[in-house]
């Protein structure tokens, strides 16, 4: 599971970045990275394999890379084996696009190829660096990043949130997603990127969620919101409001540890929500006593662990409930 975190405004970036991606270390990763924008403009990329702690050495906790603008990520390997040339931020051939991503490009592999036709060239294996490169082609062809983004996000098939920076465009981030999280938030010093919003609660709670195929041009003093057509969209400020412990080790020496000494509180909320006056009550979700009389079976899809778990509940609820239920891996 990936990460993605973006800052742009009026506080150096790189100790954002750090903190932001140290947030999101819950996730797992195996390699971590920052691109920053120098106050010559120029964008400098700086990576490590392993512990977030490599990366704060080399860049001296983000004291030594200076600049107001940037994004940074943690990489699970998907595409291509834990390296640094595989890890992100990824950059264009021609070096006009930075890019993080998450998610995954479908057919990553026959766009490599055209591009590589066209003379772009490619140092890693993964499917992001592919999504670099047709940023520039098309940056190229119309010459705006907008129009270059929303081409791009018509012609990738998968799901993807990714952070983009161009290298002559020095006053904005992007942000872009797919069927993939991404959220931005503004706070008095600056806007905030992240695919996790426990990643910027530190900094801000009011925060907007980029919708399916929709695009943002992300300023220091705001934002723009747009459809994959460059329709603008109006989209409305949430103010987070759930406690910002809940997203971190509180004490802990792991996250797993964590996450199984809160199994019992997790249940008994869950539960609470759902019971009143000793009875199950399921009209906050629209549900009638009739309708689940009338169902005739039930699927549980899952993955990993959880598809485990959904295997031992599925005896369960079929003693229970007296209907079939069928497991699927998803």
């Amino acid at each position: 599971m990936c990460g993605i975190i973006g800052y742009i405004g009026q506080e150096q970036a790189a100790p954002i970045l750090l903190d932001g991606l140290k947030r999101l270390e819950y996730r797992g990763f195996d390699s971590a990275g920052v691109a920053v924008r120098d106050q010559a403009g120029r964008i400098r990329v700086v990576k490590s394999c392993g512990k977030l702690s490599e990366l704060s050495e080399k860049i001296n906790g983000g004291r030594s890379v200076f600049g107001f603008c940037g994004i940074g990520h943690t990489r699970w390997a998907t595409h291509g084996e834990p390296s640094l040339v595989n890890s992100h931020p990824h950059v264009s051939s021609d070096g006009a696009v930075t890019l993080v991503h998450n998610g995954i490009i479908e057919n990553h592999a026959e766009l490599k190829a055209m591009l590589s036709q066209k003379g772009y060239s490619f140092l890693s294996d993964t499917d992001t660096e592919v999504a670099a490169n047709l940023l520039a082609c098309y940056y190229e062809r119309f010459g705006e990043p907008e129009f270059a983004i929303a081409e791009t996000m018509k012609t990738l098939r998968g799901s993807f949130a990714f952070g983009i920076m161009f290298e002559d465009d020095k006053h904005t981030v992007y942000a872009a997603a797919k069927e993939s999280p991404l959220v931005i938030g503004g706070a008095d010093d600056g806007y905030y990127m992240a695919s996790d919003v426990s990643a910027i609660l530190s900094h801000t709670r009011r925060v907007y969620y980029l919708d399916n195929m929709q695009l943002a041009a992300v300023k220091s003093d705001g934002i723009c919101f747009f459809d994959a057509e460059l329709s603008p969209v109006n989209k409305e400020c949430v103010e987070i409001t759930w406690d910002a412990n809940a997203a971190e080790k509180c004490g802990y020496e792991h996250f797993l540890i964590k996450e199984i000494e809160e199994q019992p509180r997790a249940v008994s909320d869950t539960l609470k929500h759902y019971i009143r006056d000793g009875e199950i009550d399921l009209s906050d979700v629209g549900i009638t006593d009739e309708q689940i009389k009338g169902l005739e079976r039930i699927y549980m899809i899952a993955c990993g662990s959880a598809y485990h778990v959904a295997e031992v509940a599925r005896y369960g609820r079929e003693k229970i409930a007296k209907i079939p239920v069928d497991t699927e891996v998803a």
